[in-house]
C-alpha cells in the first residue's frame, strides 16, 4: 500500500480540499496500463502538466476562490461530473493548455451520436480526450477485465473500456468535429483514474497500470477480524472519493470500528458498497466492504 507521502508527492504543501481533489485528479496515477492498451494518456504528459504548474497549484491553494465557485457551480453531486469537472477547471485555467472544447455534441438528423469531453491543444498538439474515474474490486483471480467489478456490482471494467474505446473515441474523429474546430485532432484518448481494491496481494494483470492506487475489499462478515490493528476509522462519502483516497479531510466523518457492521445493515448497505478510510500501522488507507455474496447481490435501480 501507498503511504500518504509517497501518493501525494508532487504537492505535499497543499491544503485546500478542493485543490488537493484537483491535484489528485490531475496527477494521480491512471488505472489502465499504456504500453499495453491502445489510446491511454500517457503518464509523461501528466507529470509534465503536474511539473510545470506546481506554482499554479500552490496560489490556487492560497486563493481557491474561483475552484470553489466552479465546483459550487455544479448541478449533481454525482462523483463522475465532479472528477470531470475538476479537469475542466484545469484545462481552463492553466496557462499552457488550450481548452478548445468541452462537451462537445454531435448530431446526425437531429439524434445524438454522442459528445466529446475535451479538446484541448498542448504543445502543438491536439488532444481528444475522454475522461473517468472508476473504482474496481477484483474478483476471482483478476485475470480479465470482467473481472474487474464496481463495488456495488453494478459495472465492470471491460463494459466501460469497450464503451471508452468502441464508442466515445471515434466520436472525435466525425467530419463535424474537424469543421467545427477548424483544425485537425492529432490523437485521440482514454484518462481514467482511479483505485482498484484487492483482498489479497495476487499480481496486477497486465491491462492495469502496475502503479495504480490500490486498496483493499473486505467481505462483511470478515472485516471484523481482518485488520486487527487498524485505528481511526472514517466514513467515504461518495462524492469525496478523490483526494480521500490518500490524505484523511475534515469531510470524512470518524465511526469507530464496533459501528461500521451494524451502519452496514441499517442504512440499507447490502445494497451498496461501503467505503472506509483507516489508518494501519501509521499509513492510511481506504477499503470497501462488500456484501457476503457480492458481486451477485445486485443493487437496484435507482
Amino acid at each position: 500500500m501507498k503511504s500518504t507521502h509517497e501518493t501525494n508527492r508532487h504537492f505535499p504543501q497543499l491544503t485546500h480540499p478542493l485543490v488537493q481533489d484537483l491535484c489528485w485528479a490531475v496527477s494521480g496515477p491512471g488505472l489502465l496500463h499504456e504500453i499495453n492498451l491502445p489510446a491511454i494518456l500517457p503518464a509523461h504528459l501528466q507529470q509534465k502538466w503536474a511539473a510545470e504548474n506546481l506554482d499554479w497549484f500552490v496560489a490556487l491553494d492560497q486563493q481557491p476562490e474561483s475552484l470553489e465557485n466552479w465546483m459550487a457551480s455544479l448541478k449533481t453531486k454525482r462523483l463522475g461530473h465532479r472528477f470531470e469537472a475538476f479537469i475542466h477547471y484545469f484545462f481552463a485555467h492553466v496557462p499552457t493548455i488550450e481548452l478548445l472544447g468541452h462537451s462537445m455534441q454531435l448530431y446526425a438528423n437531429g439524434i445524438t451520436l454522442g459528445e466529446l469531453d475535451f479538446v484541448i491543444r498542448y504543445d502543438k498538439v491536439v488532444y481528444h480526450i475522454e475522461v473517468a474515474v472508476k473504482y474496481y474490486c477484483r474478483h476471482d483471480k483478476g485475470l480479465h477485465m470482467s473481472d474487474w467489478i464496481g463495488p456495488d456490482a453494478k459495472d465492470r471494467l471491460n463494459q466501460k473500456w469497450e464503451h471508452l474505446l468502441h464508442k466515445q473515441l471515434p466520436l472525435g474523429k466525425h467530419a463535424d468535429i474537424t469543421h467545427l474546430l477548424q483544425t485537425e485532432i492529432d490523437q485521440h484518448l482514454c484518462w481514467m483514474q482511479g483505485k482498484v481494491f484487492l483482498p489479497d496481494a495476487l499480481p496486477m494483470p497486465d491491462f492495469l497500470n502496475p502503479q495504480a492506487e490500490t486498496g483493499r475489499f473486505f467481505r462483511i462478515s470478515g472485516f471484523g477480524t481482518a485488520i486487527p490493528q487498524a485505528t481511526d476509522f472514517y466514513i467515504l462519502d461518495k462524492p469525496y472519493w478523490l483526494s480521500d483516497l490518500w490524505l484523511p479531510s475534515d469531510r470524512l466523518k470518524m465511526i469507530n470500528r464496533e459501528s461500521i457492521a451494524q451502519l452496514f445493515q441499517e442504512n440499507g448497505q447490502f445494497l451498496n458498497a461501503l467505503h472506509v478510510g483507516y489508518t494501519e500501522h501509521e499509513h492510511y488507507q481506504t477499503a470497501f466492504l462488500v456484501a457476503d455474496d457480492w458481486p451477485h447481490h445486485r443493487n437496484n435501480p435507482d
